[in-house]
C-alpha cells in the first residue's frame, strides 16, 4: 500500500510489510503523520505544535496498545475457559 511504501521510506526499513490490522495500520499512519508535521509537510503547523501533537500521538498509541493487550488477554481467557468446559463435557 502507499502507507507501507511511505513507512519504508521514513523508517529506513525497506523490508517492512504492513500487517493490515486496525491497530498496526493506525500506528504506522500516526508515525507518518507525525513525520509530516515534524518536517512541515502539508501543514502550516509550527515546530512547537508539531512536538505537542507528536507527544499526544505517542500517549494515544500507548493507551491503544494497553487496551488491545487487555482485550487480547480477556479473549484468550474466554477461549481457554470454553475449551476447558468442552473437555469437561466429553
Amino acid at each position: 500500500t502507499t502507507a507501507e511504501a511511505v513507512y519504508r521510506f521514513i523508517s529506513g526499513d525497506t523490508e517492512f510489510i504492513e500487517e493490515h490490522t486496525a491497530l498496526a495500520d493506525s500506528e504506522i499512519e500516526c508515525e507518518i503523520l507525525a513525520e509530516c508535521y515534524l518536517n512541515g509537510i502539508g501543514t502550516d503547523m509550527d515546530e512547537e505544535k508539531a512536538h505537542e501533537y507528536h507527544s499526544k500521538a505517542e500517549a494515544l498509541e500507548a493507551k491503544l496498545k494497553a487496551e488491545a493487550q487487555a482485550w487480547t488477554e480477556k479473549m484468550l481467557k474466554n477461549i481457554k475457559n470454553r475449551a476447558s468446559s468442552n473437555n469437561e463435557e466429553r
